[in-house]
């Protein structure tokens, strides 16, 4: 081990000079000169052995400042490679991330607003807008290693995606019912819709004529009447069959069926309640008096027409057409409604209209792929870090660290000759504290983090100031043993 005795590498270099001048001189004490300002200094003569260790020590210690002053060189090239890992790097890409989405929020504010898009739009704007500003407290507040910052931000962005996802999914609502496609569906359903309608109508009025002129018709002649309207009935049933379903159709058709069938199921009845009285022509009331002395007014000079047997006898016995009239009017009723939706439909698909969705959707599309890029984007600085590479960086400061340690160890070679212990002294201390400032390095580097080089640069101060002192007093001491540059 070695004894740093506290004197300066110049001073101690002299004091030890004046220990080898005694350790050379004969005892004798020196003539007395008359005249010493005239008189030149005799060289003190040096010892072979300390001629040569302090020469050994030179050269040693010029190639391991070499070395050392390129072990500087490379780390601080390799350092300056890292400027991924810089917190004004993590700082530079946050203000660019949020800048992003700035833009992604303007596109959203700039997509179509026509009625039919406007709500949708609006959800985008919202969701584009809360993304970024968890962004800008991200930005404003980071921290490394912190979380809760990073997930406010996901937090919105699933957000912002179950937003995309809904006005998609309301978009392509729209454009199956607001379309172009659905536009031509309609519009060819309404042509043949029409048909069915005139023909449903027309053999209403046949039904109505038939219950109109009970007074004149005969039961076998509105037994007649009533199966050509059912007849005509069938047809129309079998037309709505044949009507272009679509999604948009489909639920019109079936309300058209269910009110036919339900019309000819209540027809059918009163026809056949009318085929029942032809069959029993007892059932039938006679009007004459011959057939019904009873209902005289000198039989029963107290009874009215309304009020005898007969005639209530008359009147409960006629088909009812009560229950066909409901149905009937129900069906008129779907006509009506079907009508309604149908027009609603082509009127509020009309082609300005149907541009508009094209528009918005096109806008829309380019509005996704430009926020699925960012998302993008920002996972992949996310994921590695903003391109540093903690394991690349920990497995470079073991290898700088175990570099350095080489340099240690030449320091601890460097010849131990006494008069030179307090220049080996210095480089011994210069090279530990490095060292160890290294070392600390090496476990406690993080990405981002502020100044990790402080101490290290602090010691590489002090190391530096121990270097040159030492260098200083190995050049006292070549200059004092008489050694020129050109012998080292």
């Amino acid at each position: 081990m070695r004894l740093n005795i506290g004197l300066p590498p110049a001073l101690a270099a002299g004091f030890i000079l004046a220990l080898v001048a005694l350790a050379c001189g004969t005892g004798t004490p020196p003539a007395t000169n008359p005249n010493p300002a005239n008189q030149s200094p005799t060289p003190t003569p040096v010892p072979p052995e300390a001629r040569q260790s302090a020469q050994e020590f030179a050269r040693a210690q010029r190639l391991l400042l070499q070395d050392w002053e390129q072990f500087h060189t490379d780390f601080d090239q390799w350092r300056s490679g890292l400027s991924s890992c810089d917190r004004s790097a993590a700082h530079a890409a946050l203000q660019g991330f949020a800048g992003d989405l700035a833009d992604i929020t303007q596109k959203a504010n700039n997509l179509p607003r026509s009625a039919a898009t406007r709500r949708l739009a609006d959800r985008l704007i919202e969701s584009a807008e809360k993304e970024e500003a968890g962004l800008r407290q991200l930005r404003d507040r980071w921290q490394p290693d912190s979380t809760a910052l990073f997930e406010a931000v996901d937090s919105a962005r699933s957000e912002a995606l179950a937003s995309q996802k809904a006005v998609a999914d309301d978009l392509a609502d729209l454009s199956d019912s607001n379309g172009l496609t659905a536009l031509d569906d309609a519009r060819e359903f309404s042509a043949e819709f029409d048909a069915v309608s005139q023909d449903w109508a027309s053999l209403h009025d046949a039904y109505k004529s038939v219950r109109d002129d009970q007074d004149t018709l005969s039961t076998a002649d509105s037994s007649t009447r009533l199966g050509e309207v059912i007849a005509d009935l069938k047809k129309v049933l079998s037309a709505i069959d044949d009507l272009p379903s679509s999604d948009t159709t489909s639920t019109m058709i079936a309300d058209l069926k269910k009110a036919a069938a339900a019309e000819e199921e209540a027809l059918t009845r009163l026809k056949e309640s009318f085929d029942g009285q032809e069959a029993d022509p007892e059932a039938t009331p006679q009007a004459t008096p011959e057939a019904t002395p009873e209902a005289t007014p000198e039989a029963t000079p107290e009874a009215t027409p309304e009020a005898t047997p007969e005639a209530s006898l008359s009147e409960s016995s006629q088909p009812s057409f009560t229950a066909a009239d409901a149905r009937v009017s129900d069906s008129d009723d779907v006509l009506k409604q079907v009508e309604e939706e149908l027009q609603s439909i082509l009127n509020d698909t009309s082609e300005p209209e149907s541009g508009g969705i094209d528009a918005f959707r096109q806008q829309y599309d380019l509005l996704v792929r430009d926020w699925a890029a960012f998302h993008d984007k920002y996972n992949g600085w996310r994921r590695n870090e903003g391109g540093c590479n903690r394991v690349e960086v920990a497995n470079q400061l073991r290898e700088f660290s175990v570099r350095f340690g080489g340099i240690s160890k030449r320091v601890n070679g460097l010849p131990q000759a006494s008069f030179l212990r307090p220049m080996g002294d210095s480089l011994v201390e210069a090279a530990q504290r490095e060292e160890e400032a290294l070392r600390i390095l090496r476990f406690t580097w993080r990405p981002f983090a502020t100044d990790p080089y402080r101490s290290l640069e602090q010691e590489r101060d002090n190391s530096s100031r121990l270097r040159r002192q030492a260098q200083v007093g190995v050049q006292e001491l070549m200059h004092r043993f008489g050694i020129s540059p050109g012998e080292l």
